[in-house]
């Protein structure tokens, strides 16, 4: 299944920040893939949940602070 995002989720990601703009779903004994457009150079990555997470939003309370974890997501080798 592909979900449109609308409007675009911002996520930080092990390539860097941008924005998803697709979610895939390939059933239960897949992860979600997020397609991502990368703010610095507009690349294109298509990341597992796992390489994901949520940028701060202080407004909504979101990420940064307000997750348990506020380290980074490691580059991918």
């Amino acid at each position: 299944m592909l979900l449109q995002l609308n409007p675009t989720l911002p996520l930080v990601t092990s390539k860097g920040d941008g924005f998803a703009h697709f979610l895939i779903d390939y059933g239960q004994e897949h992860n979600l893939i997020w397609v991502v457009f990368l703010k610095e150079n507009g690349e294109c990555w298509c990341l597992p949940n796992k390489e994901v997470r949520l940028e701060a939003n202080f407004t909504m309370q979101t990420g940064g602070m307000f997750l348990k974890s506020t380290s980074r997501i490691p580059p991918a080798p």
